[in-house]
């Protein structure tokens, strides 16, 4: 069977997933899980195409799934939950949902966390909550993740956030030079290359917020929106921020 197509072409996946109905049924011996990601790709392209009610069921689906085929100790629910609540202006959903996480992982009841640790997670709390205790409370957690021996660490990103790293650093070790077209150009290669460009760009621009640059938040902002989509949270949060159309439009 083939793969999707590309999210480029929302419609495209949506019509896949209608003439291929099995791939969204959950398989107890498919040890890949694929029904889960599936219904995560299919909420993706609603968002694209502006149907938050659509996405969120979606991706309620995944989580059910998620929640019998995941250790109980790790994240059920697609990040995108939170950028669909939040755009749907239920922000508060949105806080509680990473800030949960954030206090899952210190108290040890979340174990299976993402790349970097469960960062981001403390990132998106800065991102959507401007109370000075959540704030608080993720820069603590960054810090003391940062101080744990283990593979899944803050990675620069996160650091040059919360004051640890300059952005020119912070560029330099993802990309090996600090100018962000030229980072662009890299990044081009690969799609994990293009994300980790998109969290840089609109993570820098959050750390612009902090400090009350806003000219160095619009800038980076419309860099990350102008940038081909990888279609995580930054890539439809930076669209919202400059007034983008979710669905991308290669110029």
């Amino acid at each position: 069977m083939n793969d999707p197509p590309s999210l480029h072409d929302p419609e495209a996946v949506l019509r896949y997933y209608a003439a291929n109905p099995q791939m969204l049924v959950f398989d107890p011996d498919d040890d890949d899980n694929r029904s889960a990601p599936a219904w995560e790709t299919k909420a993706t392209a609603h968002i694209c195409l502006g149907d938050l009610p659509a996405a969120l069921k979606s991706l309620e689906r995944a989580e059910a799934i998620r929640k019998i085929a995941d250790p109980p100790d790790s994240v059920h629910m697609d990040r995108l939950w939170a950028v669909v609540q939040f755009l749907m202006k239920n922000t508060t959903e949105a806080i509680k949902f990473h800030k949960s996480i954030v206090i899952g992982i210190m108290d040890g009841d979340i174990k299976w966390t993402g790349f970097w640790g469960g960062a981001s997670d403390a990132l998106d709390l800065i991102y959507y909550s401007r109370n000075v205790d959540d704030f608080a409370l993720a820069r603590s957690f960054l810090s003391q993740l940062q101080k744990l021996k283990r593979k899944n660490r803050p990675g620069p990103v996160a650091l040059h956030v919360i004051g640890e790293l300059s952005q020119q650093d912070m560029l330099k070790q993802l990309f090996s030079t600090s100018d962000w077209e030229e980072a662009k150009a890299i990044a081009s290669a690969t799609v994990m290359n293009r994300s980790f460009l998109e969290s840089a760009a609109f993570y820098s621009a959050l750390g612009c917020r902090i400090i009350g640059d806003e000219e160095g938040q619009r800038e980076l902002m419309r860099f990350c929106a102008n940038l081909e989509p990888t279609y995580q949270s930054v890539s439809f949060l930076s669209r919202y921020e400059v007034g983008c159309s979710f669905r991308w439009v290669r110029n």
